[in-house]
């Protein structure tokens, strides 16, 4: 439970943010909104042994989860406008062969530049920053949150998509967003504790998404 209030007092935050931001900035150059998205996500693991990395033989089924999103709007030109899009994300994924799964809340910040390609179709790409708010293990109707594995909280992600503007007040929309650091790293040592291996989780999700902007 303290996972999610983590996360609701995140969005708070960011609302409050965008409040004050749009006191500074154009109205009509500037669009605000609030929406939610389904997640399809997993989990990727590599394998590294003596330096040397590979992929495990760990195999992931997709899940699916949620995000809550605010957005802010900047438009530059008929074809251009750039967009700041936080997101409460809660994604995960299966693991084969033991029926569990690992599950995690983030709170994620992207910023991406989008291009009109015809109508109200938009491309849009960028780089975003992820704050790890928890990891939890479960299998057989227990779980576990794996706080102590997590060494640095914040991960930064790549993400891309296509939108549609429908009348101007809501924008639907499917995005691709990869992790570029692990969230999780388990390492072996050998007999005189020297680390000899690890196994890194990075992730990715899918994400369909409507908000309503004004």
């Amino acid at each position: 439970m303290n996972v999610f209030k983590v996360a609701i007092a995140g969005l708070g935050f960011l609302l409050f943010s965008f409040s004050l931001f749009s006191q500074e900035v154009a109205p009509k150059k500037m669009k605000y909104g609030i929406g939610m998205g389904i997640n399809y996500s997993k989990y990727h693991s590599t394998f590294t042994y003596k330096g040397e990395s590979s992929p495990s033989l760990q195999e992931f089924d997709p899940i699916i989860g949620f995000s809550l999103l605010c957005s802010a709007e900047r438009t530059f030109s008929d074809r251009l406008k750039s967009t700041l899009r936080p997101e409460i994300a809660f994604v995960g994924t299966g693991i084969k062969g033991i029926d569990g799964n690992l599950t995690n809340v983030s709170v994620v910040i992207p910023i991406s530049l989008h291009a009109r390609l015809v109508d109200q179709f938009y491309m849009h790409g960028g780089v975003g920053i992820e704050y790890l708010a928890g990891v939890t293990a479960g299998r057989d109707g227990d779980s576990d949150l794996l706080t102590d594995n997590i060494d640095n909280r914040w991960i930064p992600s790549v993400h891309g998509g296509i939108s549609y503007v429908v009348s101007n007040l809501v924008d639907i929309g499917i995005k691709y967003n990869y992790n570029l650091k692990s969230l999780l790293e388990f390492s072996g040592t050998d007999g005189d504790g020297e680390t000899i291996g690890s196994l890194n989780y990075t992730s990715s999700y899918f994400q369909f998404s409507a908000i309503l902007r004004q």
